[in-house]
């Protein structure tokens, strides 16, 4: 629903035009088209779409994306998700339309592209991605395919109709959103309307709105917007600052110079963390537990005192798979207590299979994930995929699965600052363990594994603020570097507190 008038919807655009070039303006057209934006998104939008309809290039420079995100023409409405509010946004489609340069040519090719992107996304087994999704491919193909956009929105809120009134409340809200493109639904907006009266004082009233022969094209369009609404606010929570952070990073890459840190497990306290922070690490991974009963003394201590000193830290499970996955879990959450902004995701540390067989193995592991995912899901209001740490030659004596391939990698491999990945990963990993149990490392007094990540210090401070937007910024420097972007993302990592061994 629109917060502003036209007027001063035309003002924040003209603002917003003297401010910035007028390739930032052609982006601004461009990003107007999505329901709903995030980094990742709007990157792939300025990629796929640095020329006109006539094949001129547009020079919109890659900065353009942080400015029109930071700009008074999006608002922050949730985690990593913007969007414009509808008098801005209906305001900028027209002008696309109406220049020569783009017109309805460019209406089907943004159309086209954002069916692509969220293909992927469609198929995800988080409810809150693929309603998300699905919420973008309803607008794509309303500005293109009305009539197909009508019936499916028909067919979707008929069902939310028989199996649960509140979603006829939630689905109300966001009809405006597309009343634009489908102008020719008239009863849509006026049933939408009705809806969220009657719905707000007595539900039973619905029921004159929606008799079986009467269940217009109108009445789906309602119900799809306010999913949309209701689904985007899932997809945010770290800070706007977090972009020009990560653009920072992007801008400021550190060569070849990888951001080091270690692993410390069965301490007893004799880590002088001041001294490894001052040697250069930047991070470090603690053994909070392993099996069902085993905590390491000296974690609480050494948890506390990396947040004092100012190391980013992560804390890992080392799992026996034939003890009870959810008593691992459980503990491994009790022990670490609340994950912070700022920490690693949680990490499975995977190497054992406890003499039994490969399956229950994976099932077990995947007990563990889901309770630990659920249980961050519902202290942070976010998805949180945890960290896997295994080594090549023991996934391939599991039989090389790729269950867990969209969950970040940190592998182990020694002697080398190369490592093989398992080809679940497909060459991708965030962290490299390439050193293990080793002596002398500067502050411990016993033993300690040497870690890397699998990037800058800038990309890791990145990272721990918007997987995200340092998934985007690595796309980026691909892109730049000649490589290909593809149309769909890969799954997000997103961190919250980790370790590992």
């Amino acid at each position: 629903m629109s917060k502003i008038s036209p007027q001063v919807a035309n003002r924040r655009i003209e603002s917003f035009s003297k401010r910035f070039t007028k390739a930032h303006l052609y982006l601004a057209y461009h990003a107007a088209f999505p329901l709903a934006l995030t980094p990742n998104l709007l990157y792939r939008i300025w990629a796929n779409f640095q020329r006109d309809i006539h094949a001129e290039v547009l020079d919109i420079p890659w900065i353009a994306v942080a400015d029109l995100l930071l700009s008074s023409l999006c608002d922050e409405v949730g985690h990593e998700l913007y969007e414009m509010d509808l008098s801005i946004r209906n305001l900028l489609l027209k002008r696309l339309q109406e220049d020569e340069k783009f017109g309805q040519q460019r209406i089907h090719e943004l159309s086209n592209f954002l069916v692509d992107y969220v293909q992927q996304q469609l198929q995800s087994d988080d409810p809150d991605v693929r309603d998300f999704a699905q919420a973008q491919y309803w607008t794509a193909i309303a500005y293109t395919k009305p009539s197909e956009a009508a019936r499916e929105l028909t067919a979707t809120l008929k069902k939310a109709y028989q199996t649960d009134r509140a979603d006829l409340i939630r689905l109300a809200s966001l009809v405006e959103t597309l009343a634009e493109p489908l102008a020719e639904f008239e009863p849509l907006l006026v049933d939408a309307r009705k809806m969220r009266s009657f719905a707000s004082s007595n539900q039973e009233i619905l029921e004159p709105l929606l008799p079986k022969n009467r269940f217009s094209k109108s009445l789906i369009f309602s119900g799809v917007a306010l999913a949309l609404v209701n689904v985007s606010f899932w997809y945010l929570y770290e800070p706007a600052k977090a972009i020009p952070m990560c653009m920072q990073s992007f801008m400021d890459p550190q060569g070849n110079d990888k951001a080091l840190g270690i692993g410390v497990y069965d301490q007893d306290g004799r880590v002088d963390w001041t001294a490894v922070k001052n040697s250069g690490k930047t991070f470090a991974f603690l053994k909070a537990t392993e099996g069902v009963s085993i905590k390491d003394s000296a974690f609480d201590h050494h948890w506390r005192t990396l947040k004092a000193v100012g190391m980013i830290r992560g804390a890992s499970h080392f799992f026996h798979p034939k003890s009870d996955a959810v008593l691992q879990a459980k503990e491994f959450l009790k022990t670490v207590g609340k994950f912070e902004p700022g920490d690693l995701p949680p990490v499975l540390d995977i190497e054992i299979t406890d003499k039994v067989n490969s399956q229950a193995v994976i099932n077990a592991a995947k007990q563990w994930l889901a309770v630990v995912e659920k249980a961050l899901k519902q202290q942070t209001g976010k998805t949180i995929k945890p960290i896997i740490y295994t080594y090549s030659s023991f996934w391939q004596e599991l039989g090389n699965p790729s269950d867990f391939a969209s969950y970040p990698l940190w592998i182990a491999h020694y002697g080398t600052r190369q490592p093989t990945i398992p080809s679940p990963w497909q060459g991708k990993y965030l962290f490299h363990e390439y050193e293990g149990d080793i002596s002398g490392v500067t502050g411990v007094s016993g033993r300690a594994d040497l870690e890397s990540f699998n990037g800058s210090v800038q990309d890791l401070n990145c990272f721990v603020k918007s997987p995200s937007l340092f998934q985007v910024t690595s796309q980026l420097r691909n892109l730049i570097s000649g490589q290909k972007v593809t149309k769909n993302p890969e799954p997000s990592v997103s961190p919250t507190s980790t370790q590992i061994k």
